[in-house]
């Protein structure tokens, strides 16, 4: 029996998980929106396609670079801690909540001025 500890486990445990998440319909239009908006963007398509694995790589080393500085910092228990937490989630609503607001036009978000 493999342990769940083990980081093979781990691994193939997490690959199975993001092959699940990008089948799901979700995902399906997200993917060539992005693709179409880097290719639009540039001139070349060459560029476009390296902005486009750019973007998605920096996503890639953002979270796993948070992931491990949190987990080192705080122990491996802390992101659980962290996403089971009740005023943290009422929180995260209500950010994502004022940038729907935002998006749909109730006021603008701007960043300072000089």
């Amino acid at each position: 029996m493999v342990r769940k500890t083990c980081p093979g486990y781990i691994f193939h445990n997490r690959v199975f998980w993001v092959d699940y998440w990008h089948c799901l319909p979700l995902v399906w239009p997200i993917i060539p929106m992005t693709v179409s908006f880097f290719l639009k963007r540039s001139k070349d398509k060459k560029k476009g396609i390296r902005d486009a694995w750019t973007y998605g790589a920096s996503i890639v080393v953002i979270y796993v670079a948070l992931g491990l500085a949190i987990t080192l910092i705080f122990g491996a228990s802390a992101l659980n801690a962290l996403s089971t937490n009740a005023i943290f989630n009422i929180l995260f609503f209500l950010m994502l909540v004022i940038f729907a607001a935002s998006f749909f036009g109730a006021f603008e978000i701007r960043l300072p001025s000089k």
